[in-house]
């Protein structure tokens, strides 16, 4: 579902993405199987990609009743552009959170996925339940382009 009208949500998801064609749909499809008791919002920051990426969002079919797709409308010579001239590309990840209504923020990139449907909902309920944190996270599998599993990045907190 398209989000056009101003509202604030319990969660949101910043999607940064550039050239990322060959796996947006993959991270589109991770974020469309959340199982959440809360509605949260997906806000989309395309850093002006020169391949299909922007077109792949706009025509994925969500079926998540609870996700509410934000695309940052941004265009060459724009403001956004402008600054980000000035800024340089961490910009688009700073400008995506600022754009972001929600009291947790979750972070992905357009080249990776979600593998667990209730992620966003584990990690939700641990920051309720641990007002002493203010992040959490989880372990990561990285994989090359053929798909081959390079390494596995335990996240240890100390």
């Amino acid at each position: 579902m398209m989000c056009d009208e101003v509202k604030e949500f319990f969660l949101s998801v910043r999607l940064m993405t550039y050239n990322h064609s060959g796996y947006i749909e993959e991270a589109l499809r991770s974020i469309d199987i959340q199982r959440t008791k809360f509605d949260f919002e997906v806000v989309v920051g395309d850093d002006f990609s020169t391949d299909d990426t922007l077109l792949k969002i706009r025509n994925f079919k969500f079926n998540n009743k609870k996700l509410h797709l934000k695309i940052l409308n941004r265009q060459i010579g724009d403001e956004y552009h402008q600054e980000r001239r000035e800024k340089g590309r961490l910009f688009n990840f700073v400008n995506i959170i600022q754009n972001c209504s929600g009291s947790y923020v979750a972070l992905l990139d357009g080249d990776d996925y979600w593998t667990d449907p209730l992620k966003l909902q584990r990690q939700v309920d641990f920051l309720e339940a641990n007002n002493d944190f203010s992040i959490c996270f989880h372990n990561v599998n990285i994989e090359d382009t053929r798909g081959k599993e390079k390494k596995h990045t335990p996240c240890i907190l100390s």
